[in-house]
């Protein structure tokens, strides 16, 4: 617009939000309380747009979303706990039931729309567990005849002569197990 113009006969058109509601169901079918959603957004990097914690009916709310395509993510609290009937770990997973964002199901939101029905059963992981045994370690004095073992944030003590180690109720992934020996 130059200085002094003046234009009429604009058209503003105001985009309607929707919204997303669904309930949580743990394993054994009984709503799941305390469920944290996450809404993410993006078609390369997934970006957290809010976050929501389940009712005591496994309820979930997510108004005022402008219109697009939207994923949906489930973590329970107590995630890697036994689930409450005791057949497996809780474990976070995008709607339609996977573990990763790219294999989801991805829900459509349009304009003025309130998708209603996102329900989520949380699925319960049986837990897996890692044992190995350490090869190559030094002959090392009496008083440091233990090596430490790191799995993530869980550590195991080593002990001579065979130096075995086991980790326990991991969920299924990549894990990485290092050990340190400090022999002088």
């Amino acid at each position: 617009i130059e200085e002094g113009e003046v234009r009429g006969g604009l058209k503003l058109l105001f985009i309607r939000s929707g919204s997303i509601t669904g309930h949580v169901f743990g394993p054994d079918g009984h709503p799941a309380a305390n469920v944290i959603l996450t809404v993410l957004s993006g078609k390369r990097a997934q970006v957290n747009l809010r976050r929501d914690i389940t009712d005591d009916s496994g309820e979930y709310h997510f108004p005022g979303l402008d219109p697009g395509d939207y994923y949906l993510l489930a973590t329970p609290q107590n995630q890697g706990a036994r689930s409450q009937s005791g057949n497996g770990l809780l474990t976070p997973q995008y709607y339609g039931g996977s573990r990763e964002w790219k294999d989801s199901t991805v829900l459509h939101v349009r304009g003025g729309e309130n998708l209603t029905g996102a329900d989520f059963p949380l699925r319960a992981e049986q837990p897996r567990m890692i044992h190995g045994h350490l090869t190559g370690v030094p002959v090392l004095p009496p008083e440091h005849e233990e090596v430490l073992v790191r799995l993530g944030g869980q550590a195991y003590l080593a002990h001579a002569p065979d130096y075995n180690f086991d980790f326990s109720n991991l969920l299924e992934g990549v894990y990485r197990v290092e050990a340190r020996v400090e022999a002088g």
